[in-house]
Parts: C-alpha cells; sequence; structure tokens
C-alpha cells in the first residue's frame, strides 16, 4: 500500500501556501484539523511550510503521522502585494479549493478495511497461539486435572489479593475481575486523571486478544468515539496489539494473577504516543 503522511494543526495560510506549491492534499477529518499528502509531495510540503518534521507511525493503515517544527516565517505581514501578486494568489487559492474538494472518503474507507482485516487475522491467530501455548504448558509441566486446579486455587488468590481489584468472579470460559478506580498520569503534563473503574474481562480462550477493559464510569472521546480508556477502544479492545501476544501466552499458562496486573499496568501506564495523550479527556484526579 502506498504511504502517505497525515499532517495536523494547519491553518488556512498553511493550506494556501501548499496549494501554491502546487502539493496536492485532502481534508482527513471532519474537523477540518488534518490533512493527507503523498510519500512524493513531503519535500515539497515542507519547503513549502518552511518546516521540518519528525515521522510517527499511526493508527491508520498506510498513514504516517509528521510532527511539524516550523521555521521562523518572515513572509506574513511582509508589504502590501502588487495587483500580479494579488492575481497569483487568487488562482492559488482556486488551486486550493479544487485540492480540497478532492474525494478523500475512499482512500480512508480503503485504509479502515485493510486495518480491520489485519486485526480479524491477528485474532484468529491469538486463540490458535493460546490453544498451542496451552497444550505446550500442560505437557511441559506434566500436570493431572488435580494440580492444574491447585495452581488456579493459588493464582486466583492472587487476583483477589490485588490492591486495586475490588471483587473477581468465574464464569464459563471468563474470569471477570472488577477493579477500584484506575487513574493514570499526563505523560507530558505530568497530571493525574481519573480513567474510571472497570470490568477486566479475561477470555480463557484467547478470543478478544485474551483481555477486553471496560469502563464503568467515565468513557471518553479520544482516538475514537466513546474510548473506554486512552488506548483502549469502545468495544473494550487494545488501540495497540503488542500486548495481546503476552496475555495470551500468560492465560494459557494458567497465569491470571500476572494477567490481571498487567491488565491493570496497561490503564495506568503513561505513554506518551497518540493515543496515549488522549488522557487529558479524563477527569482530572481530586
Amino acid at each position: 500500500m502506498t504511504n502517505r503522511f497525515r499532517l495536523s494543526g494547519l491553518d488556512a495560510h498553511h493550506r494556501l501556501k501548499l496549494a501554491e506549491s502546487a502539493v496536492t492534499f485532502v481534508e482527513c477529518d471532519p474537523s477540518g484539523d488534518s490533512i493527507l499528502i503523498e510519500e512524493g509531495d513531503k519535500g515539497r510540503a515542507l519547503a513549502a511550510l518552511q518546516a521540518t518534521a519528525v515521522e510517527r507511525s499511526s493508527l491508520t493503515a498506510g498513514v504516517t503521522d509528521l510532527v511539524l517544527q516550523f521555521k521562523k516565517d518572515r513572509s506574513r505581514g511582509a508589504a502590501q502585494l502588487s495587483p500580479a501578486q494579488l492575481q497569483a494568489r487568487a488562482e492559488s487559492r482556486q488551486r486550493y479549493i479544487k485540492a480540497r474538494s478532492i474525494n478523500s472518503q475512499s482512500d480512508i474507507d480503503g485504509a479502515r478495511a485493510s486495518l480491520a482485516a489485519l486485526r480479524a487475522e491477528l485474532a484468529v491467530a491469538l486463540v490458535q497461539l493460546s490453544a498451542a501455548s496451552r497444550a505446550a504448558f500442560l505437557l511441559e509441566e506434566g500436570l493431572t486435572e488435580d494440580g492444574y486446579r491447585a495452581l488456579f486455587a493459588e493464582e486466583w488468590q492472587g487476583v483477589l489479593s490485588h490492591p486495586k481489584v475490588r471483587d473477581a468472579r468465574v464464569g464459563v470460559g471468563h474470569i471477570f475481575i472488577f477493579t477500584e478506580m484506575l487513574r493514570c498520569r499526563d505523560s507530558y503534563g505530568g497530571g493525574l486523571h481519573e480513567i474510571g473503574e472497570f470490568l477486566i474481562v479475561i477470555n480463557l480462550d484467547g478470543t478478544g486478544g485474551g483481555v477486553r477493559w471496560f469502563n464503568k464510569s467515565h468513557r471518553r472521546h479520544g482516538v475514537a468515539e466513546r474510548m473506554n480508556a486512552p488506548r483502549v477502544y469502545q468495544d473494550g479492545t487494545a488501540v495497540v496489539d503488542e500486548i495481546a501476544e503476552t496475555l495470551c501466552e500468560l492465560i494459557a499458562r494458567g497465569e491470571f494473577s500476572t494477567v490481571a496486573d498487567l491488565a491493570i499496568q496497561f490503564i495506568e501506564t503513561p505513554v506518551a504516543d497518540v493515543a496515549g495523550t488522549q488522557v487529558r479527556q479524563w477527569p482530572a484526579a481530586s
């Protein structure tokens, strides 16, 4: 897939500069705060904006975020433009309007579909990994049914004794953990925020990435609507997939107290990524 770059925080003046430099771009969110440019236009766009940039991975497949650092722009507030310059500026505005009118929805829909397909493939692989890991664990340890029950009882006490766990229950194929209020610090400002009281669901067969998080008190708009936490989507799945493999392997080995601890840490650990910075959307801790 061809890579595109997303630039955020640009005003009309910046967009006009891009249009004057023949950089084609499309709006990529309803608020008009972000635009997409093609990979081949990166150098020309930075030159037009008189900026440098750092590339950062994004949550959208095929899209890389460019974090801009602007140089001092001496062109703003310059002397009054000549008639020829005004005419050129008017023509540039028309090119800008035309560029803005390009329909980017198909590109955005394509990126979303690609991401959804990849996540679906990952979900299947994680279930298979969980089953294989459990079989390997039981074989390695030589556990009998009674031995596994004893291990479960020990881990269960570890779950209940966690200082952030208020209650826990066992269902068919699931462990349900109810937490106290979980808090997280802003990775930049340092302020402490109340994320919420959670129901953490451990899926014993590894479905849903092994663990899902559901906020019972504070859902907020972050990188998507009604987020359970800065890095947990509305459906309870994590924004990042890296933690899923570890959780599934621990679940397969019956290390439920460790799973509970990691799940709580995932909510309370500040992370300086696009999703993590949304912690400011949650209420400040009193």
